[in-house]
């Protein structure tokens, strides 16, 4: 199996990057998890952490 590693960051960019897969906690909840694309589509995440800039940048 693999190695699993948490990291706790705020630059989404180095993140999606970095990461296989991804879990996404907001105010204690966990709102998502997946792949970076599955993250980055994601409306939840979207309007939690990543901004409707994000959508546009990534077009």
């Amino acid at each position: 199996a693999g190695t699993s590693i948490l990291v706790i960051e705020h630059v989404m960019h180095a993140i999606m990057r970095l990461c296989d897969r991804i879990v996404v906690i907001h105010f204690g909840q966990q709102i998502a998890e997946g792949v970076p694309q599955e993250i980055a589509s994601d409306k939840r995440v979207i309007e939690a952490y990543l901004g409707e800039e994000f959508l546009i940048a990534a077009d």
